[in-house]
C-alpha cells in the first residue's frame, strides 16, 4: 500500500470524520497497529520531516507496515462511506439498490419493491438519472418474476416508456457532458480558441435549441461550457453574465449540490476572475463572502483549504486592486496562510504568493518582494504554464530594477525571453516593459520625461485595448507603474 496515498487520505479528513474514526477505535480496549499508524500520520501533518514510517518500523519491527496501511485504508473508507450514506442522497441510492438486490436474492419481493421505490423517489429529488433507470429496471424485474399475473400489457408499456424516457434524458446529459469535456481537453492541448473548435460550438448550439428535459446537471454543463468559452475568448463581460446565471441556477437548487460543493465553488471563482479581469474590484467582496460561507466542519479538509485559499487570494487581490496598499499589508500580517493550504490548487497557491509579493512591491519593500518571489520559484518549479507565474517573473524583473541592479536585470530579461520563446502566446506588454527598462527613466532628466511620457502613455493605452493582454494586465497595474516611473 502506498503510504503517500494514505497520508493524503488522512490529511483530507474533516474534524468530524477524525472524531468518527477515533470513536470507532475506542470500541477496542487495546490499540491496534492501524490506529497507531493513523495517529502517527496525523501527528506528522504540517511537519517538514515526516519520518513516522521509520519510527513505526523501529518500534514494531515484527509488524508489517504495509498490512497496517491496508487495514487502515479499509477501516477509513468504511467509516467515510457510512458517513456519506447518512448525509448524501447518491450514497443512499446505491445502498438502497444493494438492499433491494438482497431482498430479491432472499425472496422478499414486496420489501425489495419498496426499496426500489424509495430509491426512485430519492433519485427524482436529486435528479440522478442513473439511479432512476436502475431502480425502475429492477422494480420491473421484480414484478416480472413475482407478480407477473397482475402485470397487464398496458402496465408493462407504461413501465417501459418511463425507463425509455429516463434513458433519453441520460443520453442528452451525456452529450452535454461530452462537449464540455472535449472543450477542456482541446484547450489543454492548445489554449487558443480557433476554428478547430467550431464543431463543438455548433454541437453546443444544437443541444441548446433542442427541447431538452429541464435537468439541473444538463443546464449546469451548458452554462459552464458557455462561460468557459467566453473566458478563453477574453470576453469577460459575457462570461460574467453566464457565471451569474449559473450562480442563480445553483442557488435555486441547493439540495442538488455536490457534497462538498466543488462545482459551486469553482463557479464563484470564475465570477471573481471575471470581475478582476474587468477591474471591478469593488464588486468582489460579496462573492468572497459566498466562499467564506461555504466553510463548514462537515466538508472535507481539502475543500475547506481550497475555499480558504480562494477567499484569501481574492480578498488580497481586491485590496490591492482598490489601491489599499497599507490595508493589504495589514491583511497579510493578520491572516497567516497555513502551509496546509499550499498545493491544494497550484494556480491559486501561485496567486496567493504573487499578491503577497505585489503588496510588498507597491509598499516599496522591493527586497521583501524579491524574497517572496524567490521562494515561489524554488517551491513551485512546474508552474510556468500559468499566466500568474509569467506575471511573477515580470514582477521579479521590476523588483530588481527598483533596487538598481542593472546587470542582473539584463540577465533576468534574457532568461525570461528564453523561457517563453516557444510560447504560443506573445504579449506586447512584455515588450513594453523591457523597452521601458532599457530606457531607464529613473536616470533621465525632467525634459526627457516630459516629451516621452505622452508617447509611452499613448502606446500603453493602445496595448491595453487588446483583450489578449488581459491575462497579464489583470495581475498588475502597468499604467500606475508607468506614471510612477516618470515622477
Amino acid at each position: 500500500m502506498n503510504s503517500m496515498e494514505i497520508e493524503k487520505l488522512v490529511y483530507s479528513l474533516s474534524s468530524s470524520e477524525i472524531k468518527q474514526f477515533l470513536k470507532h477505535g475506542n470500541l477496542s480496549n487495546d490499540p491496534k497497529y492501524y490506529q497507531i499508524v493513523f495517529n502517527a500520520i496525523l501527528a506528522s501533518k504540517g511537519k517538514e520531516s515526516k519520518c513516522w514510517q521509520d519510527d513505526f518500523k523501529r518500534n514494531y519491527p515484527s509488524v508489517s507496515l504495509d498490512s497496517a496501511l491496508k487495514y487502515l485504508y479499509k477501516v477509513l473508507t468504511e467509516i467515510l462511506v457510512r458517513m456519506r450514506i447518512e448525509e448524501n442522497a447518491w450514497y443512499q441510492q446505491l445502498q438502497g439498490l444493494m438492499r433491494a438486490q438482497l431482498c430479491f436474492e432472499r425472496s422478499l419481493p414486496v420489501k425489495g419493491i419498496k426499496e426500489t421505490q424509495e430509491v426512485y423517489r430519492l433519485a427524482i429529488e436529486s435528479e440522478n438519472l442513473v439511479s432512476q433507470y436502475l431502480s425502475k429496471r429492477m422494480e420491473l424485474n421484480f414484478v416480472q418474476n413475482y407478480f407477473h399475473e397482475s402485470l397487464n400489457e398496458q402496465s408493462l408499456i407504461d413501465f417501459q416508456l418511463e425507463t425509455k424516457n429516463t434513458l433519453k434524458a441520460l443520453h442528452e446529459k451525456h452529450d452535454s457532458f461530452s462537449l464540455f469535456e472535449l472543450l477542456n481537453v482541446r484547450l489543454m492541448q492548445n489554449p487558443q480558441i480557433s476554428v478547430n473548435n467550431d464543431d463543438l460550438i455548433l454541437a453546443e448550439l444544437n443541444l441548446t435549441f433542442k427541447n431538452l428535459r429541464n435537468n439541473f446537471e444538463t443546464k449546469k454543463k451548458h452554462l459552464l461550457f458557455q462561460s468557459f468559452y467566453f473566458v478563453l475568448k477574453q470576453d469577460y463581460s459575457s462570461a460574467l453574465l453566464i457565471f451569474e446565471e449559473l450562480t442563480r441556477h445553483f442557488e435555486s437548487f441547493p439540495s442538488l449540490w455536490d457534497v462538498p460543493p466543488y462545482d459551486y465553488l469553482m463557479n464563484i471563482k470564475g465570477i471573481l476572475n471575471s470581475l478582476r479581469s474587468m477591474q471591478r474590484y469593488e464588486e468582489m467582496g460579496a462573492y468572497i463572502q459566498k466562499i467564506q460561507q461555504l466553510l463548514a466542519n462537515r466538508n472535507t479538509a481539502h475543500f475547506n483549504n481550497l475555499a480558504h485559499l480562494l477567499a484569501y487570494t481574492f480578498e488580497l487581490n481586491a485590496l490591492i486592486g482598490l489601491g489599499k496598499r497599507e490595508e493589504s499589508t495589514v491583511f497579510i500580517k493578520t491572516n497567516n496562510l497555513d502551509q496546509d493550504l499550499f498545493f491544494v490548487d497550484m494556480e491559486m497557491t501561485l496567486e496567493s504568493q504573487y499578491f503577497q509579493a505585489l503588496s510588498s512591491f507597491l509598499n516599496f519593500e522591493y527586497t521583501g518582494a524579491k524574497r517572496i518571489l524567490n521562494n515561489l520559484f524554488k517551491s513551485i518549479k512546474k508552474g510556468m504554464n500559468y499566466e500568474v507565474y509569467r506575471a511573477a517573473r515580470l514582477l521579479y524583473i521590476l523588483s530588481i530594477y527598483e533596487v538598481h541592479d542593472a546587470d542582473y536585470v539584463d540577465f533576468e530579461i534574457k532568461s525570461y525571453k528564453r523561457l517563453y520563446q516557444k510560447s504560443y502566446q506573445k504579449y506586447r506588454l512584455e515588450k513594453f516593459v523591457f523597452k521601458l527598462i532599457n530606457m531607464n527613466p529613473k536616470r533621465r532628466g525632467n525634459d526627457w520625461k516630459k516629451t516621452q511620457y505622452p508617447i509611452l502613455s499613448a502606446l500603453l493605452a493602445d496595448i491595453m485595448q487588446s483583450n489578449k493582454e488581459t491575462n497579464l494586465s489583470k495581475y498588475f497595474n502597468y499604467s500606475d507603474w508607468l506614471s510612477n516611473m516618470f515622477k
